[in-house]
């Protein structure tokens, strides 16, 4: 018998691990398995996509070049 996990998402889905969908979180030794359900899962990558759209946006923006009393004439 498997054991039962928790949706990391926060829905309070229960269920093994073929049921939920994996992701880890975090890096190197402070690695944590998470496990979400379908719905929390696609709440995520929605998410991630949105972010992604915002960070693509905000860096194709023209940089300002502008001189501050530090920069040399």
């Amino acid at each position: 018998m498997s054991e039962l996990i928790y949706c990391r998402g926060g829905c309070g889905f229960r269920g093994d691990k073929t049921q939920l969908h994996y992701e880890p979180s975090g890096r190197g030794a402070y690695r944590r398995e998470e496990y979400y359900c379908d719905k929390c899962h696609e709440k995520r990558l929605r998410i991630k996509k949105l972010l992604a759209a915002q960070n693509n946006y905000r860096n194709s923006l023209p940089k300002l070049s502008f001189r501050n009393h530090f920069s040399k004439k």
